[in-house]
């Protein structure tokens, strides 16, 4: 689903103007009510996961769960199951997160005839991070996995350690900036490095065998340099949005960069049971080298169950 651009405008004026209204004081987790979820179900999306509570709050332990499905039948035929698990351990000065996520469509074409479904969305992802907090800055590492049928790879692996520093820190507002390095090494899909003709179909050679693309690589990794801004915004004690932007730029491939922006809205509906509604943009430059559509528009409605 493409986002207007005056949506994306609207965000980011929204971003601006509430990071401009407040003053610095201390970290605080974007983890203290449970997150929104961004796109499908997605935990591994290269956007920044901030630090954890004030170093004055008590340590915390919280899990939650976040699930979504879709059937229709008749005129149109098609399924979709989103899931995610999120926990968050702090203790002190140390703080430990992980999560996983898995997304899953099909659809069948709208014959009597036919019940045969097509797969048209699968993906699984896993994340973990250490943060330490020192006074105002955290140090972190961050590990994240993801593998994506339709995006063209088999497997994703991104190491992200970094500094953050809480800029504002107030009772409804947290805005925090994060910068460092980060290595992604991707293997790419067979399916996804044909050589295709001018209707997108594969070139076969004498034998009948589908050539590969010499342009397009096996496997690569790129070293990027990272920043990123998140910031968290309570509207009560029910209502919070959340909003997040990352750039990363490549070191030794200086034409491959990624922008990732989210913005999305927690409302609690119980004191277990709460609403989420997201939106998301992805742009990855080095998309290009498989043939696939350098940006992504996306958006989530979720129910989010706080298990602890």
């Amino acid at each position: 689903m493409k986002l207007p651009s005056a949506a994306i405008g609207a965000s980011l004026l929204l971003f601006s103007g509430l990071a401009a209204s407040q003053g610095p004081e201390l970290p605080q987790s974007q983890q203290a009510q449970t997150k929104v979820t961004t796109g499908t179900t997605d935990v591994a999306n290269d956007k920044t996961v901030v630090a954890g509570k004030k170093t004055d709050e008590k340590d915390a332990t919280e899990l939650s769960l976040q699930a979504g499905g879709m059937s229709s039948e008749g005129n149109a035929r098609s399924i979709a199951i989103t899931g995610a698990t999120n926990f968050r351990l702090r203790r002190e000065s140390n703080q430990f997160k992980a999560a996983a996520a898995g997304n899953y469509a099909a659809a069948s074409p709208p014959s009597p005839d036919s019940r045969d479904y097509t797969t048209t969305v699968q993906n699984l992802q896993g994340m973990a991070r250490y943060d330490r907090f020192i006074d105002r800055f955290v140090l972190f590492a961050q590990a994240q996995a993801r593998n994506n049928k339709f995006a063209g790879y088999d497997i994703r692996l991104q190491l992200d350690p970094g500094v953050g520093y809480a800029i504002i820190d107030k009772s409804n507002t947290q805005l925090i900036g994060e910068l460092g390095y980060d290595f992604m090494y991707q293997a790419n899909r067979m399916d996804a490095r044909y050589k295709l003709d001018a209707d997108k179909n594969p070139v076969l050679d004498a034998s009948g065998h589908k050539l590969i693309d010499p342009d397009k690589p096996e496997s690569y990794s790129i070293h990027s340099g990272r920043a990123a801004m998140t910031l968290e915004y309570s509207f009560n004690e029910a209502s919070k949005l959340n909003a997040a932007l990352e750039y990363l730029q490549g070191l030794n491939d200086t034409e491959f960069y990624r922008v990732n922006l989210d913005a999305g809205i927690t409302t609690k509906l119980g004191k277990v049971v709460a609403f989420s509604f997201g939106e998301s943009v992805r742009f990855d430059n080095s998309a290009a080298k498989l043939g696939k559509s350098k940006t992504d528009y996306i958006t989530t409605a979720n129910l989010v169950f706080t298990l602890l």
